[in-house]
C-alpha cells in the first residue's frame, strides 16, 4: 500500500460509517440494514460482507497452516501463555476496583488484586528474563512467517482454482471432477463444502483468515461424559494453556481441521480475529471489534501483509481459508475504472 505521496503505509483506518461510504461508491447501491447489522459484527462482519454471508459464519472447510513454523509457535506459547492470562486477570482486577463505589466490594476486589498479583508475579519470576524475550521475539518470527509461507500455499491453491473457473463449467458436478484430476486440488478435503449456488462461471475465490487459541475442549463430568447444555448441547470451555496437538496443519497440503474450534479464546483475551485478502489494492481488510457504543467505536482496518501477518498475543494459531463468492448473487459488474467487485476500489 502506499500513501498519498507515494510512500510506503502500513495501515489505513476507517470509522463504520466511512466503510459503509467506501463500500457504497464501489458497489453504487445503498448497504441494507442486513448488511450493516453484519458489519457491526466487527472482524468477523467485515469478511462476511466480502463472502456474500449474513448468517453463518465464514466457512472454515478450506483452511490451512504453516507445518513448518507451527512447533515454534507452540513451543513459545507454552512457556508465556500462563502469565500472559495472569497479566490480563489483573488489569481487569485494577479496573474493577477503579470503578467500584462500594466500600465492602472494593475492599474484596482489592483483595483479588493482591492475589492476581501474586500469581503473576510467581509465573513470571520462575521463567528467566532473557527466556521471555527470546520465546516473545521467537512467537513473533514464526507468526510471520508461518503466514508468510501459508500465503503462498493458498494463493497457489486458489491459482489452480481460478484456472478452473476461467473454463467456464457448466455446473458444481463438472468444477469438482476438474478439480478431482488436479494433483495438488484432488489431495483437498471437503472441497465440495460450502458451494455457492449457481453456475460456476459467476463464482471467483475469496482468501480469508482467522486467528484463534488453540486451548479449546469439551466439557466432561467425572465419569468422562460430555457435559450438555439445556439445549442439549455439548459444553465448551477454553483452557489457561495451549493445545499442541490441536489444529496441526496437513505435512503435505497444510491444510487444517477446524472441527475442534469452538469460538473459546485465550482466557481474558480476544476470542477470534478475522481479516480478507484484497488482490486489487494487495492488503487485508479487518476490524478492532464489534460496534458497542460511541465509547467504544468500531473501527475498519485495511493492513499491509506485513501489518496483518504479525496478529497480537491473544491468539496462537493462524488459518488462511479459500471461500467461494457468486457474483451474480446481490453483486454488479462494476467496470475497472470503478474500481471491480470487492473493496479494492481504494488507492493502492
Amino acid at each position: 500500500m502506499l500513501d498519498r505521496y507515494g510512500r510506503p503505509e502500513t495501515r489505513r483506518r476507517y470509522s463504520k460509517g466511512e466503510f459503509v461510504d467506501l463500500w457504497e461508491t464501489a458497489t453504487r447501491r445503498t448497504m441494507t440494514r442486513a448488511e450493516r447489522e453484519t458489519l457491526a459484527r466487527g472482524c468477523v462482519g467485515v469478511t462476511m460482507l466480502r463472502l456474500g454471508l449474513s448468517e453463518c459464519a465464514p466457512p472454515t472447510n478450506l483452511a490451512f497452516g504453516d507445518p513448518g513454523t507451527h512447533r515454534a509457535i507452540a513451543t513459545a506459547e507454552a512457556v508465556l501463555a500462563l502469565g500472559e492470562v495472569a497479566n490480563v486477570r489483573v488489569r481487569n482486577f485494577r479496573a474493577c476496583v477503579a470503578e467500584a463505589t462500594e466500600e465492602d466490594l472494593r475492599a474484596r476486589l482489592e483483595h483479588g488484586l493482591e492475589q492476581a498479583r501474586a500469581t503473576a508475579r510467581d509465573i513470571w519470576t520462575g521463567i528467566p528474563k532473557e527466556r521471555i524475550k527470546r520465546m516473545r521475539d521467537a512467537r513473533f518470527a514464526a507468526k510471520l512467517e508461518g503466514d508468510r509461507r501459508t500465503f503462498a500455499r493458498v494463493s497457489e491453491y486458489v491459482l489452480g482454482l481460478s484456472d478452473i473457473l476461467a473454463t467456464e463449467p457448466s455446473d458444481a458436478r463438472c468444477f469438482l471432477r476438474s478439480v478431482a484430476a488436479d494433483p495438488d486440488l484432488s489431495l483437498l478435503r471437503g472441497l465440495d463444502r460450502n458451494l455457492p449456488a449457481g453456475c460456476p462461471r459467476d463464482w471467483e475465490t475469496v482468501i480469508f483468515a482467522k486467528r484463534f487459541w488453540s486451548g479449546q475442549e469439551h466439557i466432561r463430568d467425572e465419569d468422562g461424559n460430555f457435559v450438555r447444555n439445556a439445549a442439549g448441547l455439548r459444553r465448551t470451555r477454553s483452557s489457561e494453556t495451549p493445545d499442541a496437538t490441536g489444529f496441526v496443519p496437513d505435512p503435505m497440503t497444510g491444510q487444517v481441521d477446524m472441527s475442534g474450534d469452538f469460538l473459546r479464546g485465550k482466557p481474558g483475551h480476544t476470542n477470534f480475529d478475522y481479516g480478507f485478502y484484497d488482490l486489487r489494492s494487495d492488503s487485508w481488510w479487518h476490524a478492532n471489534h464489534r460496534e458497542f457504543d460511541n465509547a467504544q467505536p468500531m473501527y475498519v482496518y485495511q493492513s499491509s501483509a506485513e501489518r496483518f501477518f504479525t496478529g497480537r498475543p491473544d491468539f496462537d494459531r493462524s488459518v488462511m481459508c479459500i471461500g467461494f463468492v457468486n457474483r451474480s448473487v446481490d453483486r454488479d459488474d462494476l467496470d475497472p475504472a470503478a474500481g471491480g467487485s470487492g473493496v479494492g476500489w481504494v488507492r493502492r
